[in-house]
């Protein structure tokens, strides 16, 4: 193989070369495009937290059920894999993974059994309360992974079949649920309150 051209990475050391590239007016208006983002992720990570907590909480106070044990393989298959993905990336982490193997897949079986509740639990309130992902929250989806990676829409379409569109799809409806979920706390927190001023 013999290239036909070599890119160097050369850091940018003017601002206002930056800028330019970015098409921002001015380094001021940089400074504040960057602490908007800033400020939206701490936003996003808060509501994310809170969005967790109240489907843990949920979770918790839900009586035990039986669990099919076929689809708690699959989540607990899903979770080594993601878990060594995330965690076992050279020879070092591998024998360290090795070394503490059936604890470290005892605590991931433990995750994947809580999911798989957790799943069933939100599947069966979108059964209840008609919550279904249609045919646009696919498309703002995609719109956002698009964006997000800077790679075309069409690109991420072709990349997003079979399980990894079951994944996105579950995902989005997991979203919706606690969006109704968040909805509905909220006006039984302000019908208490309007409750304790009467």
């Amino acid at each position: 193989i013999v290239p036909k051209k070599i890119q160097r990475i050369i850091p940018l050391e003017d601002i206002n070369e930056l800028c330019g590239k970015l098409k921002i007016e001015s380094p001021a208006k940089l400074e504040e495009s960057v602490k908007r983002r800033i400020e939206g992720l701490k936003q996003n990570e808060y509501q994310r937290e809170i969005r967790e907590k109240l489907a843990d909480k949920l979770c918790e106070e839900i009586p035990s059920f039986p669990i099919p044990e076929i689809t708690l393989n699959d989540f607990k298959t899903r979770e080594i894999n993601a878990y060594i993905r995330e965690h076992v990336k050279n020879e070092g982490e591998v024998k360290t993974f090795q070394e503490k193997k059936d604890e470290r897949l005892k605590n991931i079986g433990g995750i994947a059994e809580k999911n798989l509740r957790r799943y069933l639990i939100l599947r069966k309130i979108a059964e209840l309360e008609s919550i279904e992902v249609g045919k646009n929250d696919i498309d703002e989806e995609i719109k956002n992974i698009s964006a997000h990676y800077g790679v075309k829409e069409a690109e991420v379409r072709k990349n997003i079949q079979g399980r990894t569109f079951d994944h996105i799809q579950m995902a989005l409806l997991d979203n919706k649920v606690i969006d109704f979920l968040v909805r509905a706390n909220t006006v039984s927190d302000k019908k208490t309150e309007e409750n304790k001023e009467v």
